[in-house]
């Protein structure tokens, strides 16, 4: 694991470093205050499980440097062993959380930090029982954002998930 990290890593510093362009136009952050819609697609290995996600959020972007806003998920884990109170391979959650980012560079190329706080509901179902947890979702992504046309980012990070589960991941997210 550590091995892909660090190729990851070797992969998107060299693009944020050779992306200093000071010209303004075609080089500058496309978004830099505003409406920021975005769609996030993650997944994550944790000790005992491997998780897929699709988060949605909804905000307002005051600079390049700073964005505030609000998320709803949806996520299915797959654990490696049957749960031992349901006997069920798989459960279903949906975080709620507060989004906060920003991108380091007023740039075509930023790196980024992004911090999810708020609530998460989880679902395990088996054979003869279901049961509903509710705990603190929190969640922190360090990556790179870029322009892909006139109006729109993508973003490719490097995650960490702390809930009713803790996880390592990869998310990408388009934003407009």
């Amino acid at each position: 694991m550590v091995k892909k990290i660090l190729f990851v890593m070797l992969l998107v510093i060299p693009t944020v470093l050779f992306a200093q362009n000071t010209e303004r136009g075609s080089s500058a952050f496309n978004r830099p205050r505003g409406y920021m819609g975005q769609v996030v697609v993650g997944g994550g290995i944790g000790a005992d499980f491997t998780d897929i996600s699709l988060s949605v959020i909804n905000g307002f972007r005051f600079s390049p440097q700073f964005a505030i806003g609000l998320g709803v998920g949806l996520g299915t884990s797959i654990c490696k062993h049957d749960i031992s109170s349901t006997n069920s391979r798989f459960y279903h959650y949906v975080p709620v959380f507060l989004h906060l980012r920003s991108d380091f560079l007023d740039r075509r190329v930023s790196p980024f930090v992004a911090l999810n706080f708020g609530s998460i509901t989880e679902s395990r179902s088996g054979p003869m029982t279901s049961k509903v947890y509710t705990d603190v979702f929190s969640e922190i992504i360090l990556g790179c954002s870029f322009n892909v046309g006139q109006r729109h980012r993508m973003s490719v990070g490097l995650s960490g998930k702390i809930a009713i589960e803790r996880n390592l991941g990869l998310s990408v997210g388009f934003s407009w």
